[in-house]
């Protein structure tokens, strides 16, 4: 009788946040990484660094990216499609900039899946039509730090 009384006070008395810090459409950042431009040119010609933040929503996994180029203003892709690889999750995410439309294509590579790397990388790829003849690209690597969250 007395261990039925514990177990009803504790469960009852426990706050609900010590069982789990799940909350449905909750949007928190899940990894950043600097990034080093490898190659560019259009109107990201010059372009060095960046910082890439992802995000993920709770219950539906990664949703989208925050990406700021420089020392700009933050811009949020939103996943458009998630694709596999043999090292790793692929992302293609977009966002419109003055209407035009920017993709972004983030290959993650795990050492966990991939043998031949040692670390976690990033690569990004943005793309912007900026007329109907002329494309703008900007390569970038870095190895991201990923966030210990409860789910």
């Amino acid at each position: 009788m007395k261990r039925n009384f514990f177990l009803l006070a504790f469960v009852a008395f426990s706050p609900l946040h010590a069982f789990g810090d799940f909350v449905p459409g909750r949007v928190r950042t899940s990894a950043q990484a600097d990034l080093q431009s490898e190659r560019s040119d259009g109107r990201y010609k010059g372009r060095h660094s960046a910082q890439l933040f992802q995000l993920k929503t709770d219950g539906k996994g990664i949703t989208g990216f925050n990406f700021k180029l420089d020392s700009n203003a933050s811009v949020h892709f939103a996943v458009v499609e998630t694709q596999t690889s043999r090292c790793g999750p692929i992302y293609v995410a977009k966002t419109e900039d003055r209407g035009r439309v920017v993709l972004m294509k983030i290959r993650e590579t795990l050492p966990s899946l991939c043998r031949e790397e040692r670390n976690a990388e990033w690569r990004v790829l943005l793309t912007a039509d900026e007329s109907p003849n002329e494309t703008s690209h900007l390569l970038m690597a870095g190895v991201p730090e990923f966030f210990l969250l409860s789910q």
